[in-house]
């Protein structure tokens, strides 16, 4: 069986001040939608086995259901790809899979974490992440049918394992491309400094040997957190290198850009990114953390400068003030109207803590914060269990949708638990 862990007795007053409370204007963008699960809040939970169950990623269906994937333990020390499904309003969707789950281990690993999903146009739900084996850890993707069942077309019963040339590959972004065509990237790890990697697949999930000769491609010394596809075929890659944040364009065949940064590569240090998004215009907006442990959102043109016409010279900082630390943004959207809107963590102090808070701003198309939106922009939410924000998604009517880990403490151990929330995007009559 599976159930909703509702948390509507868990919110407490956000730690830090000058933040929304929730407690003014219910129609107010910015505010959790209460139709969603039990005050916009719910936990994605287990029942009867010991819940190690970590939210990583949230994609959205045509027809508004969400969903989830992360990793999920089986038996004492087993680790899973955990897909989960959520009706519109929260609830979870039975029809899918066994109850509402799909725990998928790699045949032959007791080690397989997904930290990425993407649903293709026919409905068919591609999931994206690492797995361990004796010989190392490989890229593993995964394809579901509607239903979660899994999709014999693809690769080996379903599964691609991709060897892309360390000892450690992992997967931590998949995107798909207008033929159909699957990205997946992230680093090649082990006995070397860390690269950054991206791997292109046919549809029915070979190595598309026309990207970069085999279907691979690695080049910096870093890892790649989030993948975008522009209308023109190329893909942006953003991540970390050993520099500070990284941003890189390929061209359609798989080599890196000359037209975009130095061949292909924009460094920044002191920061990191962990997501983008593509404006209509070609600008690429990225957010992330920094040095201080604060929230960065910054823009570059198509050519890989920073757009000085973005906040202060193309970057924007966003700190939530005294007793908030460990800030980092994990997701970033754009709203039809040219808003800009990112979601991450906030933790209250230096130390290991037994609270956090789910973060949301919102910004203006010049990077000013929208006074519209929260508290000044700013929207922090807590709960008593800790949370850690990983992915969020924009609905088409402007909702915001987040997915991470709440970690909730019991008598005689911790369980971690898929974490979703959803946010009012747009206002809305009474």
């Amino acid at each position: 069986m599976s159930r909703i862990i509702l948390l509507a007795l868990m919110l407490v007053a956000p730690a830090c001040t000058g933040v929304d409370t929730g407690a003014a204007d219910a129609i107010a963008d910015g505010q959790l939608d209460l139709a969603f699960g039990a005050v916009g809040m719910a936990m994605v939970d287990r029942v009867g086995v010991a819940d190690f169950d970590e939210g990583q990623a949230v994609a959205l269906q045509s027809d508004g259901k969400i969903v989830l994937a992360g990793h999920a333990r089986i038996g004492f020390l087993d680790v899973a790809f955990g897909v989960t499904r959520l009706q519109a309003n929260g609830a979870l969707d039975t029809t899918f899979g066994a109850r509402g789950w799909v725990l998928a281990g790699v045949p032959g690993s007791s080690d397989s974490r997904a930290r990425a999903v993407a649903i293709q146009k026919d409905g068919k739900i591609v999931v994206a992440g690492s797995t361990k084996t004796a010989a190392g850890g490989d890229v593993a993707i995964v394809r579901l049918n509607s239903d979660g069942s899994l999709d014999r077309t693809f690769g080996s019963g379903g599964w691609v394992i991709t060897d892309v040339g360390g000892e450690e590959d992992v997967a931590y972004a998949v995107a798909l491309q207008g033929d159909a065509k699957i990205l997946a990237a992230g680093h090649v790890g082990g006995n070397h400094p860390d690269r950054v990697a991206l791997a292109r697949y046919n549809v029915d999930g070979s190595l598309d040997r026309s990207f970069d000769d085999d279907g691979r491609v690695t080049s910096i010394n870093g890892a790649i957190r989030a993948l975008c596809v522009q209308s023109d075929g190329r893909i942006v890659a953003v991540g970390e290198s050993f520099g500070g944040a990284a941003v890189l364009r390929y061209r359609s065949d798989g080599r890196l850009d000359p037209t975009f940064g130095t061949g292909g590569v924009v460094e920044q240090s002191a920061m990191y990114l962990r997501a983008a998004a593509l404006q209509a215009d070609g600008r690429i907006v990225v957010t992330g953390g920094n040095a201080g442990g604060l929230f960065v959102l910054a823009r570059y043109k198509p050519d890989g400068t920073l757009d000085a016409t973005f906040g202060t010279g193309g970057r924007v900082i966003t700190d939530f003030g005294p007793g908030a630390y460990g800030q980092e943004a994990v997701g970033v959207a754009l709203q039809a109207d040219g808003k800009i809107v990112i979601a991450g963590s906030v933790t209250p102090d230096a130390v290991a803590s037994s609270s956090g808070s789910s973060a949301i701003v919102r910004y203006d198309a010049n990077g000013m914060l929208d006074a519209s939106f929260g508290t000044n922009g700013k929207v922090l939410r807590e709960s008593t269990s800790f949370l850690m924000m990983k992915q969020m998604v924009l609905q088409p009517d402007g909702d915001i949708v987040t997915v991470g880990t709440a970690v909730v403490e019991t008598t005689d151990d911790r369980m971690y638990h898929f974490a979703v929330m959803r946010y009012l995007g747009s206002r809305r009559a009474p």
